[in-house]
């Protein structure tokens, strides 16, 4: 069996008994507000859950020509509220901001004028900055460009895991939120 199949697996039979998701107090939905004092403690953040919750917004909350700035909008929202200090987080925050970084680039190519810009909201959350639309002849192109920096974001952070095994489920739990949003790209 591959060495990276033995962690998946491993890391779905941890997760099956010890993950508990982020939840907000009960009869409260998931905004930024109600993860505002969870992102405070960031050394038991459980950044996956986080990720999630944001990767779904840009799902159901985005249109798909503003999936890549959605993504790196969120990332570099995520890395912001992430404790440089902490040794666990620190990695995770580095890795975003690069993700967040690139995605941005990859926008900024391939957005055009005329593309638009919107600020989708949804379940409280408002990204903190208008969204640039990538123009629709470049679509194709910055999705596959995004789907790569999301490859890479993957593969580091599997990478880290098998260096750092004490980080290794925080960080696989990481990447296969990734890998959900290269979904999202593929979709575009």
């Amino acid at each position: 069996m591959h060495p990276l199949a033995i962690m998946a697996l491993t890391v779905q039979l941890v997760a099956a008994t010890s993950y508990l998701p982020l939840q907000p107090p009960p009869g409260q939905r998931v905004t930024d507000q109600t993860l505002a004092p969870i992102l405070a403690k960031a050394d038991k953040t459980n950044w996956a859950a986080v990720l999630g919750t944001y990767v779904r917004f840009c799902q159901t909350s985005a249109q798909p020509q503003y999936y890549v700035d959605c993504l790196s909008e969120r990332f570099a929202y995520t890395a912001s509220r992430m404790d440089p200090d902490t040794r666990g987080t620190a990695d995770l925050r580095k890795v975003l901001q690069t993700a967040a970084r690139d995605l941005s680039a990859i926008t900024a190519r391939y957005h055009t004028q005329d593309a638009g810009k919107a600020t989708p909201h949804a379940a409280n959350i408002t990204p903190t900055r208008a969204l640039r639309a990538i123009a629709p002849q470049n679509r194709a192109a910055a999705s596959a460009a995004g789907t790569q920096v999301l490859d890479t974001a993957q593969l580091v952070l599997l990478r880290s895991a098998d260096r750092d095994p004490t980080q290794a489920l925080a960080f696989a739990q990481v990447a296969e939120v990734i890998g959900t949003a290269k979904v999202l790209l593929r979709s575009a």
